[in-house]
């Protein structure tokens, strides 16, 4: 007998999976897909995590089918089950942003499902049913309503977790110094620590707060009028670091300090850092009377220029720019002399 709901299957289905894949599509490309465990606070690998992502959002999508019933096929119904298992993965990436809140949502969310779940066993069924049929009434009863109640709790997280995809939410701050007229003391009781022995034994806020050293000694020899703020934050695909050139402001990713050895950790910010400094010859350059602009300490610049208005982030592009070429010889040159530094004081000790 043909089913009288097939079409009905049929466009539910095409719906449930179109809409998965934009959410995928589009939370892929906004970068916040690497996984972060709840209980270590590490990451995968943006690979690992894409395959995670993917095995959950099959394993919803094909749960939620089977447990909706003809009148709940409609666009709505969809939307939450496409929605569902990005907002179940997001909530496992919240913990840097949230603490250890994120262990009180969950308490909330297990009573409520443990809830659910006692109620439809308890609910009376027909005494003509038969076992497939109660088992498919029970998923039913407690998917269509433990889908809201995960979707609710969880709609924070993926709002948190797209957000910071989108607008870089920083998780942690560097301790910073305020410049004064003879200049930054570079407080050597941190810088120490770029020593490869000592650095192990730093958590990410120690490193980023190493590296907050390292910025402001490295802007007084650049003699940039300030210190751009350092942050750490979960940067999408493989970016280890990122100057924020409307902002001013720098941010490394926490996997990196995580991580990374002090070397890498070293040359990673010193590469920000060169951008702040180009964005200031850039902006000395753009206000200096047209004579005296081609004197050669600015004869990079209109390059610099140039670039930032059509800047390139893939492939060769991005990598044969002057202004990236000239931040990795800066940061490799700099890079040297902080870890040498380091070594000497950790000689002293």
């Amino acid at each position: 007998m043909r089913d009288r709901n097939e079409e009905g299957y049929l466009a539910f289905l095409w719906d449930t999976a179109l809409m998965s894949g934009v959410f995928l599509f589009a939370f892929w490309r906004m970068g916040p897909c690497r996984f972060v465990s709840p209980i270590t606070g590490e990451q995968l690998e943006l690979g690992a995590s894409v395959r995670l992502l993917v095995i959950l959002v099959a394993a919803a999508e094909v749960v939620c089918y089977l447990a909706t019933s003809a009148r709940q096929r409609r666009y709505s119904t969809a939307l939450a089950n496409a929605a569902l298992p990005f907002a179940i993965y997001s909530f496992c990436c919240v913990r840097p942003y949230w603490g250890w809140k994120w262990l009180a949502v969950l308490i909330v969310l297990c009573l409520l499902l443990a809830g659910l779940a006692l109620s439809s066993i308890l609910t009376p069924a027909p005494r003509h049913w038969s076992w497939w049929e109660l088992v498919r009434s029970r998923l039913r009863f407690f998917v269509s309503r433990g889908r809201l109640a995960a979707l609710v709790c969880c709609f924070g997280a993926l709002v948190t977790v797209v957000s910071n995809g989108l607008f870089g939410i920083p998780v942690l701050t560097a301790d910073s110094v305020e410049r004064t007229e003879t200049g930054v003391e570079v407080d050597e009781n941190r810088l120490v620590c770029l020593n490869e022995e000592l650095w192990a034994e730093l958590d990410e806020q120690e490193r980023l707060d190493v590296l907050g050293v390292v910025v402001q000694a490295e802007s007084a020899n650049l003699g940039t009028p300030d210190v751009p703020p350092l942050h750490g934050a979960y940067l999408g695909g493989y970016t280890v670091g990122q100057y924020d050139w409307e902002k001013g402001t720098i941010t490394m990713d926490l996997q990196l300090l995580n991580q990374a050895s002090a070397a890498e950790c070293v040359d990673a910010v010193l590469h920000e850092v060169y951008h702040h400094y180009q964005q200031c010859l850039v902006e000395c350059y753009t206000a200096l009377e047209t004579e005296y602009r081609g004197l050669l300490a600015f004869r990079q610049v209109p390059e610099y220029i140039e670039e930032t208005e059509h800047y390139q982030t893939e492939g060769m592009d991005y990598y044969n720019q002057d202004l990236e070429r000239d931040a990795r010889d800066h940061a490799a040159y700099r890079a040297e002399y902080y870890l040498h530094l380091a070594e000497e004081l950790a000689g002293k000790e």
